[in-house]
């Protein structure tokens, strides 16, 4: 079934994948009886092979004739899109590239810098943070201090904002929220 798919069309010259397609991929030319001929073929027993259940292959996706016809006529569009284009070298002078490479050393010098510094802050911060939980007298109170919260987030909690808050926003978005889903407002849905 599969096997007579294949050499009646389903890769001929009409479908998105016809012999002008594959030959632009770089495709080499094929028959359709070697595509499937593999050794997956020949791994099943004799009484199974002539019995198929439903599609199998290439024959199996739905074939739609304005979708073949659109990418036939795009094609060179398609592929000129997929091709990236070759970008022309540019005629720098030697004091140039040394400037280019001497801003690129600094910029990486800087960038370190900010690094280390970033990560001695957080090696203080956790410092200190190890040194207020040695102070906690013993007991309870440090064992609580210690001990990890893996406790979700509140389902309301409210995230910082750039700009001052709204008064009665949040209040009004919940009221319109709760009509949508009551229908108290005699309307189809929220309003806005």
């Amino acid at each position: 079934a599969a096997h007579s798919a294949l050499a009646h069309g389903a890769w001929g010259a009409g479908s998105a994948f016809g012999p002008a397609a594959r030959a632009a991929l770089g495709e080499p030319r094929v028959a359709p009886a070697m595509i499937l001929g593999g050794a997956r073929h020949y791994a099943k027993a004799k009484k199974t092979q002539g019995k198929r259940r439903g599609p199998v292959g290439v024959s199996a996706a739905p074939t739609n004739a304005a979708m073949k016809r659109s990418v036939d006529a795009h094609w060179q569009l398609l592929m000129d899109a997929a091709t990236p284009t070759p970008l022309e070298p540019e005629n720098l002078s030697e004091e140039d590239l040394e400037s280019f490479a001497e801003k690129a050393k600094e910029y990486s010098r800087r960038t370190m810098a900010q690094h280390r510094e970033w990560q001695r802050d957080i090696n203080q911060k956790i410092r200190l943070k190890r040194a207020a939980l040695a102070a906690l007298p013993e007991g309870f109170l440090r064992d609580e201090a210690t001990k990890e919260d893996l406790s979700l987030f509140p389902l309301k909690r409210q995230t910082p904002m750039v700009t001052p808050p709204i008064e009665g926003f949040y209040e009004e978005k919940q009221r319109r929220a709760e009509e949508a889903v009551s229908g108290a407002s005699g309307r189809d849905g929220p309003s806005r």
